[in-house]
Protein backbone atom coordinates (compact mmCIF):
# COMPACT_ATOMS: atom_id res chain seq x y z
CA UNK A 1 0.00 0.00 0.00
CA UNK A 2 0.89 3.64 -0.92
CA UNK A 3 1.34 6.44 1.55
CA UNK A 4 1.29 10.08 0.23
CA UNK A 5 4.41 10.54 -0.46
CA UNK A 6 4.41 7.78 -2.79
CA UNK A 7 7.18 5.29 -0.49
CA UNK A 8 5.41 1.34 -0.55
CA UNK A 9 5.68 -0.16 2.71
CA UNK A 10 8.40 -3.10 2.59
CA UNK A 11 7.37 -6.15 4.56
CA UNK A 12 9.61 -8.03 2.23
CA UNK A 13 12.33 -7.90 4.38
CA UNK A 14 10.38 -8.29 7.87
CA UNK A 15 8.30 -11.38 6.49
CA UNK A 16 11.66 -13.07 5.74
CA UNK A 17 12.97 -11.64 9.27
CA UNK A 18 10.19 -13.67 10.89
CA UNK A 19 10.41 -17.09 8.65
CA UNK A 20 14.28 -17.45 9.35
CA UNK A 21 14.26 -17.05 12.95
CA UNK A 22 18.15 -14.74 12.99
CA UNK A 23 18.84 -12.25 10.53
CA UNK A 24 22.28 -12.36 8.50
CA UNK A 25 24.55 -9.41 8.11
CA UNK A 26 24.14 -9.10 4.81
CA UNK A 27 19.77 -8.91 4.93
CA UNK A 28 20.71 -6.16 7.64
CA UNK A 29 22.99 -3.72 5.68
CA UNK A 30 20.32 -4.59 2.61
CA UNK A 31 17.49 -3.23 4.87
CA UNK A 32 19.53 -0.46 6.38
CA UNK A 33 20.79 0.72 2.60
CA UNK A 34 17.28 0.77 1.64
CA UNK A 35 15.67 2.77 4.61
CA UNK A 36 18.66 5.19 3.71
CA UNK A 37 17.47 5.14 0.18
CA UNK A 38 13.22 5.95 1.62
CA UNK A 39 15.42 8.57 4.42
CA UNK A 40 17.18 10.34 1.38
CA UNK A 41 13.80 10.37 -0.44
CA UNK A 42 12.23 11.87 2.21
CA UNK A 43 14.54 14.87 2.18
CA UNK A 44 14.60 15.75 -1.06
CA UNK A 45 10.80 15.55 -1.02
CA UNK A 46 10.85 17.82 2.10
CA UNK A 47 12.97 20.06 0.47
CA UNK A 48 11.04 19.77 -2.95
CA UNK A 49 7.61 21.23 -0.49
CA UNK A 50 9.93 23.94 1.09
CA UNK A 51 10.99 25.84 -2.10
CA UNK A 52 7.55 25.21 -3.62
CA UNK A 53 6.58 27.77 -0.51
CA UNK A 54 9.25 29.58 -1.62
CA UNK A 55 8.00 30.42 -5.27
CA UNK A 56 7.54 34.10 -6.06
CA UNK A 57 3.94 35.12 -6.20
CA UNK A 58 4.48 38.11 -8.35
CA UNK A 59 2.39 36.12 -11.31
CA UNK A 60 -0.47 36.96 -9.09
CA UNK A 61 -0.28 40.14 -7.52
CA UNK A 62 -1.40 43.28 -9.80
CA UNK A 63 1.82 45.05 -10.95
CA UNK A 64 -0.66 48.11 -10.73
CA UNK A 65 -2.72 49.78 -7.66
CA UNK A 66 -6.16 48.68 -8.71
CA UNK A 67 -8.80 51.32 -8.77
CA UNK A 68 -12.05 50.48 -7.37
CA UNK A 69 -15.21 50.14 -9.19
CA UNK A 70 -17.58 52.97 -8.34
CA UNK A 71 -20.93 51.37 -6.60
CA UNK A 72 -23.92 50.67 -9.04
CA UNK A 73 -26.68 53.16 -8.54
CA UNK A 74 -29.39 52.21 -6.65
CA UNK A 75 -32.49 51.18 -8.09
CA UNK A 76 -35.90 51.93 -6.26
CA UNK A 77 -37.38 49.17 -4.58
CA UNK A 78 -40.93 48.53 -6.69
CA UNK A 79 -43.41 50.05 -4.18
CA UNK A 80 -41.69 53.42 -5.24
CA UNK A 81 -43.51 55.88 -7.50
CA UNK A 82 -42.56 55.64 -10.70
CA UNK A 83 -40.67 59.85 -11.51
CA UNK A 84 -42.29 61.81 -13.99
CA UNK A 85 -39.58 61.67 -16.34
CA UNK A 86 -40.15 58.75 -17.86
CA UNK A 87 -42.56 58.36 -20.91
CA UNK A 88 -45.35 56.58 -20.55
CA UNK A 89 -45.30 53.05 -22.59
CA UNK A 90 -47.64 52.77 -25.98
CA UNK A 91 -48.10 49.14 -26.55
Amino acid sequence: MADLLGIENDTSTQDNLETSGTKDDTSNDEHIAHLEKQIADLHGEVERVRNFGKLPVSNTSPKEPRTTAPMPPHFPSLESPVPNHFPPQNT
